[in-house]
């Protein structure tokens, strides 16, 4: 049975960029559409862990991520026991190979 989870860093990306929306944009309605949209996309995943798009770095330590796209941010996961496992939520123009490169090593 396919299945979705969260990293506690995961969880603390999506924290920290709902505050960052609703206190420094000042709007608590987009604040909560990203928290939505999110876990929306969190849900899809529950149903078909292959649906985002392989994470492509050109290494291989990096092959197993894959991720969606939701607005402006990526949704990184990977795929374990046809379980998706999201390990950042991270801005389109984030670092993001050096974030999922620290992570791995």
């Amino acid at each position: 049975m396919a299945g979705v989870l969260y990293s506690p860093k995961a969880l603390a990306d999506i924290e920290r960029i709902r505050d960052y929306i609703r206190d420094a944009l000042l709007n608590p309605e987009a604040s909560a559409k990203f928290v939505s949209d999110v876990f929306d996309a969190g849900d899809s995943l529950a149903e078909k862990p292959r649906l985002g798009a392989p994470f492509r770095s050109g290494r291989e330590i990096l092959s197993y991520y894959r991720y969606l796209t939701v607005g402006r941010y990526l949704l990184v996961y990977r795929v374990q026991n046809d379980k998706a496992l999201v390990v950042r939520v991270l801005h389109e123009l984030q670092d993001s190979l050096s974030i999922l490169l620290q992570e791995v090593q």
